[in-house]
């Protein structure tokens, strides 16, 4: 039987949702294990202190489980990346750490600190979870096999050229990578070559200033390509392809790298699994295919 700790190292989960859904995954075939946290009064934007928070992250690193499962993201998880003994971990054996928006902090960080990969995947302390069944099935798919983990996104080329590309994704929440920018936890290398990012509630021009960060930090051109997933509430329904379009002009504009588009995942359902760390291939027809293994 496979075996998930599920976390709360940001903020705090949907209880009722989080508790239906942990009897999914057991019903599933899954031994899933949760210890709740108290939620500290003194800062309630999080699940817990920072201490407790950490505790919480650090069993669930150090132990035997197979996968580690965010109950939800929010914000926090910053907060306690200064806090992990990087050296340690890598005597530690490698888990699957999986979540998305705030928890991409720790998946990017994790992956490039370590060489752990994680999966862009749904959260269970959500509402959202389970709204597109197909995502559920696919993770939990996943999660019930060994690896090797393949799945294949179509992309549609919004600036610049096709690219025939073999290399690694990144990516994840726009604005939490954003904030990583000039930490040790998002130190890329040339194999890093395709960038996936999704985000909410954040205005086009705002995430053109976060690029135009990227750009002059000097991240920005070592990709190859980048792929915009979901961008959730970034202006009104019936503009959205046209003002998708329009940022992804000016991205390219900025730094000369393709820009590709899927709404396969993101915030909001359809939220599709896709691998951080993963092997990837992309081909001309807009097919990128990744591997976990």
């Amino acid at each position: 039987m496979k075996s998930i700790q599920l976390i709360e190292p940001a903020g705090s989960a949907h209880s009722a949702s989080l508790l239906k859904n942990i009897n999914q995954l057991s019903e599933a075939g899954f031994e899933a294990i949760y210890e709740p946290l108290k939620v500290e009064s003194s800062w309630p934007y999080t699940s817990a202190s920072r201490d407790a928070r950490l505790a919480q992250l650090l069993s669930a690193l150090n132990g035997s489980v197979d996968y580690i499962l965010a109950a939800r993201g929010g914000y926090g998880v910053s907060d306690l990346l200064p806090f992990l003994d990087w050296h340690s971990l890598k005597k530690v054996r490698p888990k699957t750490i999986i979540g998305f928006s705030d928890i991409t902090a720790l998946q990017n960080a994790v992956y490039l600190q370590l060489g752990w990969q994680g999966l862009h995947a749904p959260m269970p302390g959500s509402t959202l979870w389970g709204h597109h069944k197909e995502d559920i099935d696919m993770l939990l798919g996943f999660l019930g096999k060994n690896h090797p983990w393949s799945e294949c996104l179509s992309l549609t080329l919004l600036a610049g050229q096709n690219q025939n590309l073999v290399g690694r994704m990144v990516g994840g929440c726009f604005s939490v990578l954003t904030n990583l920018i000039a930490t040790p936890y998002f130190k890329l290398t040339p194999k890093e070559n395709i960038l996936l990012l999704e985000d909410i509630n954040e205005h086009p021009a705002r995430l053109l200033r976060f690029w135009n960060q990227w750009h002059q930090a000097g991240i920005a051109t070592g990709f190859k390509a980048v792929v915009l997933g979901r961008l959730t509430d970034f202006c009104e329904p019936n503009e959205y392809t046209e003002t998708k379009l329009r940022l992804a002009k000016q991205m390219h504009l900025v730094s000369g790298v393709p820009i590709y588009s899927t709404e396969s995942f993101g915030h909001c359902s359809p939220n599709m699994p896709f691998g951080i760390g993963a092997e990837a291939i992309l081909d001309l027809n807009g097919k990128l295919g990744w591997t976990i293994r």
